[in-house]
Order: structure tokens, then sequence, then C-alpha cells
């Protein structure tokens, strides 16, 4: 079994020593073969016993005694131990829907992912990945998996009915109520690990005024440092009832001083579908150059909330383009934050640790195209949700050998491969002989990428994701033959039996 697996899973505890194996053992086969159905992974890893193999992977997932969080738990404690060592760790927090919608036949147990007129059906997943400040996957911290009420009469109403719905459910019975959750989360571990600055990323979707509430309190212990991506053009705290304009959030932020400028690279995006909204709006590739605006900004409760809830002080950065293409709208950034803005470095390193956010839509990325967990055929939510947590385990994995190599390449390989995979990845790729000296983690990375398709020109860069996915799954085929060639090589053919020929 692989080493990682081992370290990884070692406080493993689902109730019973042989269901804890049967998931070691079905991790390994998954991190194998992410990409392939669970019979096609295990008949590529297993050469003996295919039929009952698979037979076992399934109990398992149906197995009363195992669920997700308990797959989960020794990854996140092993998680925690990691950001304990560092001095810094950003916990990004985001959800993806997990599309299960199938032609012919539906999953028991899941529901809508859009309005009521969408046909589309499956699950959502709210994820808390932990990283260094270099971008470098930690682990996983305890989110949320839920899915939808299919024969919810809400789904049915127009969206002003919603709404007004919507006001009336109390907050921790709503969706939205995961942000803060996520962020309570943060806390306990920034708790447990005192000597390690935890800061807590989330995008536009968390700016509700419950987040900002909780962030602020004083009365819950340790509180993680936090940053958030603003949307609502919020009130602010006047001495008179009739606002003005500038009495709003934006336009608040907009009339601070300027405290530098910052060059952002953007790529080039096309509308997707039917969404008007101003980040989903088509834009070119340019290099932007953007104004720098920070200062403090004391919001107003929203008034749904009632008079008495007290009014929030938050740190803000603006950052928006100067000079925007004529028919496309300005790159504006509004982020909320506790962590301080006076100087310079310090809205600098707002802005680097908000840009480390991106890290989970790779993630996302490497979950439903390198893990093809969508594709999945099991047949209840039940069943799917343990091999989800399986899954994110495997699809970290994945990422965090991408984005170490770009961080610390001269790191020994043998820091996250085994002694068979990096040799038979090797060989194979150099024709040659490995060396007795471990080479280092850059040179690997290149060739599982080669593996993958990386051609190694001048301005590729190092491997991406696709790549590395690709590259791993070939690595584990090299690793399994050398495997079985050096268990089988200094024995003997076994004889045959002399048959007789057959004469005409």
């Amino acid at each position: 079994m692989q080493s990682w697996i081992v370290e990884e899973f070692q406080l493993l505890d689902v109730g019973d020593e042989r269901l804890n194996r049967r998931c070691r053992k079905f991790v390994e086969q998954r991190v194998n073969h992410p990409s392939l159905s669970i019979p096609a992974s295990i008949a590529a890893s297993e050469t003996a016993n295919h039929r009952s193999e698979v037979e076992a992977a399934y109990r398992l997932l149906d197995n009363d005694r195992v669920d997700d969080q308990g797959i989960l738990q020794p990854h996140f404690e092993r998680t925690r131990g990691r950001i304990s060592q560092a001095r810094v760790a950003i916990v990004a927090q985001d959800t993806t829907e997990i599309d299960l919608t199938r032609p012919m036949e539906s999953m028991a147990g899941i529901g809508p992912l859009g309005s009521h007129d969408e046909p589309r059906v499956g699950a959502l997943n709210h994820v808390l990945l932990a990283m260094s400040v270099d971008g470098v996957p930690l682990g996983l911290l305890p989110g949320k998996v839920w899915t939808r009420d299919p024969d919810d009469p809400r789904a049915k109403l127009s969206a002003a009915e919603r709404a007004r719905r919507r006001d009336k459910t109390p907050f921790a019975a709503k969706e939205s109520a995961r942000w803060v959750n996520g962020y309570r989360s943060v806390c306990e571990v920034a708790d447990a690990a005192p000597e390690t600055r935890l800061v807590c990323v989330s995008d536009s979707e968390s700016d509700i005024f419950e987040f900002l509430q909780e962030a602020r309190r004083v009365d819950a212990g340790p509180r993680a440092s936090w940053i958030v991506r603003a949307c609502q053009n919020r009130a602010l705290v006047t001495e008179t009832t009739r606002r003005k304009p500038s009495d709003y959030l934006f336009a608040a932020a907009a009339s601070l001083p300027q405290n530098g400028v910052r060059q952002l690279d953007i790529r080039a995006r096309q509308r997707q579908g039917g969404d008007s909204r101003k980040r989903k709006a088509a834009r070119s590739q340019r290099i932007a150059c953007c104004e720098l605006r920070a200062g403090s900004i004391t919001i107003q409760a929203p008034f749904d909330m009632g008079r008495r809830t007290p009014p929030v002080t938050v740190n803000v950065v603006l950052l928006r383009e100067s000079h925007p293409p004529s028919d496309e709208p300005a790159i504006e950034w509004l982020l909320l934050t506790d962590l301080p803005v006076e100087h310079s470095d310090d809205i600098d390193k707002v802005l680097n640790y908000y840009c480390l956010r991106w890290t989970i839509e790779v993630y996302f990325k490497i979950l439903k195209s390198g893990c093809r967990i969508e594709a999945s055929q099991l047949m209840t939510f039940e069943r799917f949700r343990n091999f989800l947590a399986v899954t994110m385990v495997v699809a970290w994995r994945i990422h965090r050998l991408t984005m170490l190599n770009r961080e610390q390449p001269e790191l020994p390989c043998t820091a996250v491969l085994d002694g068979d995979e990096w040799q038979a990845a090797y060989a194979f790729v150099n024709r040659c002989s490995p060396p007795e000296q471990p080479p280092c983690l850059s040179e690997m990375v290149e060739i599982i990428g080669q593996l993958g398709g990386w051609l190694g020109r001048k301005g590729d860069g190092p491997p991406g994701p696709k790549c590395m996915w690709i590259g791993f799954q070939r690595m584990r085929d090299l690793a399994i033959g050398w495997q079985v060639f050096q268990q089988f090589a200094n024995q003997k053919s076994p004889q045959k039996k002399n048959r007789k020929k057959c004469v005409e």
C-alpha cells in the first residue's frame, strides 16, 4: 500500500478493523485510476479476484457503519496538523454543484439544482480547502454535502414569493448559514493552533450580514481573520435617516484616499450562458492598471434585522481598473476584511490572500474533470456520499503534488512518491535504470507531466493539473508493472508439458 495512504488514514476508525483495511484499499484503488469507474479502476489495480474486489468495494460504500465524515475524519486531523506547522494558513470556502442528471434513470435521494423549470438534479458540496501562503494545499476541513427537497413547494414559487418566504425563515435553516458554519470551523482550528494565523477567504456569495456579525464577535473565543468580496451595496451609519448616494458602501469606498496602483494580468473570458451578472460578462485579455483605495467603514445592519442590531465596522480594500476598454466593464474588487490596511504592504497582503481563493476552483476542476465524480453510476445518494468522501481526498492528493512542485522544487521526490512510483516512471521516460539517489521533486513532476502529455516547451510553464492527473494514472500503471516484474524476475518459468503433435 502507498505510504501516504497509510499516514493519511492512520487514525481511520469506522468501527471495525476489517472495514478500516477495506477503506484504505479502496482509496488506493481509486487514486491509481481516479477517472475510471469503480469496476474499471479495480480491474486496473487487481490482477486476481477482480469480481470479489468490486463486490467488496460496493459493500463498503453501502455499509451502515461507514459514513462520509468517518472516512474524512483522519484526513481532517492530518490537515489540522499541517496547518499548525505553518506560520500563516489560508482557508478558502466555496460551494460547487455536483450535477448527477442522467438521461434514463435517477439516483435515489438527490434533489433539484436550479429552479423548478430546470431538469438538472444532484447535490451541493461546500468545501473548506486549507493552503499555505504559497498556494500548496494542506488539506480539507469539515464542510457540508446536502441535497434540496424535490417536494419543497417553495421550488415552484416565483422569485418574489421565494424572497418573502426566505425573509421569514430562521437563519440557521437557510442554505446561506453554511458560510457562517464554515467560518466557525476555521475558528476552531485557530483555537487549537494558536501559533498559526488563519485567514478565511470567500467570494461574494458569502457577503451576508450574519457572516460579518459572526466575524466581529468578541465573546466567542479566538477568531480567525477573514476576507470577503462584497457584492451588496450596504447602507453606512449616518447621523440622518435620509441617505445620499455617498452614504452607501461602494460610493464610500471609491471616495477613500488612493493608496497605490497594481497591475493585473486579465485572461479572456466569454459570457457564460444567459448569466447577466457583471462578474460573468465577457472580457478581453489585457494588463489592467488598477487603483487601490483602503480604509475603515461602519456598516449599518439591514432594515429587516431590526434597529437594535448593532452596526459592524470593517476594513475595506477597493481595486478598480483606471482605464477599461470602452465596451467592457472595469475590473473591480471590493474586499471586506479585519486585516490591517494602513500601509501599502498590508493592502498587498490582503490582495494576495484573496487571489489564493482561486486555488479552490482548481480543486473543483480536478474533482469533477480529473476524478469525474459526476460520472458516478451509484444508485443511492448514501453510497455516493461515501464515494465522494474518498474522491475528495484523492483530488487533494493530485492537487497537492501539482502545487508542491511549484513552491518547493528542490524537495526530494520521496517526500510525496513511493520508490516504485518514481523508479518506474523515471526508467520508462528516460529509458535507463533509475539512479540510486532519488531525483528532486521538480524533475519527477516533469516526468509525470510528460506521461500526461506535457511537452515541456520553452513557454509552456510547469505541468498543469490536467497533465498531472493523466500522468499520475500512467505512473501508477508503471509502478504496478514495476512491482510485478521485481516480484517474479528471478523466478523460473514453469516447464510446459510436452504435447503430442497431431499426425494426419
